[in-house]
């Protein structure tokens, strides 16, 4: 009869170690970066550190994917909790305006590029006309 616990097959140690000490300085990047009314950056930076390029110590499982889209889903959900319907009845056909030369008007302006200079740069309006983080 053999035992039913196996040894690990490496040191788990040194990376839950890792993880936790870069579970403590996220929050203090978030707060340093907060006072500048930017605390997503301190965020980024330190899964830029903490990530996979860098010291590696966050492994990128299919798990932490799975909590980065429910943590997108709840972003998007407080946005929508957050709209006066009130306000937004009052100022509904500006802000359709916005949102439509904010899309269109990149992929105009790409294609207009493309025309002159003979490249391909559709991909960098689309690209840009996504990333329009002001409608």
């Amino acid at each position: 009869m053999g035992t039913f616990i196996q040894e690990p097959k490496e040191n788990v140690l040194l990376p839950s170690l890792l993880l936790l000490i870069s579970g403590l300085i996220l929050p203090i990047l978030s707060f340093i970066f907060a006072r500048f009314d930017s605390a997503l950056i301190g965020e980024i930076l330190a899964g830029a550190i903490f990530g996979p390029h860098l010291l590696n110590t966050v492994p990128i499982v299919e798990g932490l994917t799975v909590v980065g889209t429910v943590g997108l889903w709840l972003l998007v959900l407080e946005g929508g909790l957050s709209v006066n319907v009130e306000k937004l009845k009052n100022v509904w056909f500006i802000s359709l305006l916005v949102a439509l030369v904010g899309m269109v008007f990149p992929v105009i302006l790409t294609w207009v590029s493309h025309l002159i200079f003979l490249f391909f740069f559709v991909f960098f309006g689309l690209f840009f006309s996504l990333l329009n983080k002001h409608i």
